[in-house]
């Protein structure tokens, strides 16, 4: 669910469902909570072809996400509490039309293209 937008009813349905277990999406970056108990959060890279993301272009967008995560968790508590004891793992994404593939993450602060 996209909540960027919401009304502020919708936008707390958003969290509902995220706490639920469901994906997301604000401002253009997905959060979910994995299997795992792992936060990703995933960006998608502008690039049409895989092999034009380069590690700026990831190390850009992921820096973007932390931004929109710093953000998301001020406009909500809820959703602040939750989060606040989990890992988190920052993903950049390629989206090929029929699916998506990380091709970038971020570990010990380094991002590395996978």
């Amino acid at each position: 669910m996209n909540i960027t937008d919401a009304s502020h009813r919708q936008f707390e349905i958003g969290i509902d469902m995220f706490l639920e277990g469901h994906t997301v999406v604000y401002h253009e970056i997905c959060f979910r909570i994995a299997r795992d108990g792992v936060l990703h959060i995933a960006s998608y890279a502008d690039q049409i072809y895989r092999e034009n993301i380069t590690t700026q272009h990831a190390s850009e967008k992921i820096a973007r996400s932390k931004d929109v995560y710093a953000d998301l968790r001020s406009r909500s508590e809820r959703f602040a509490v939750r989060v606040s004891v989990l890992p988190v793992r920052y993903e950049c994404c390629h989206d090929y039309g029929t699916a998506a593939v990380v091709v970038a993450t971020e570990d010990a602060g380094v991002v590395k293209v996978v």
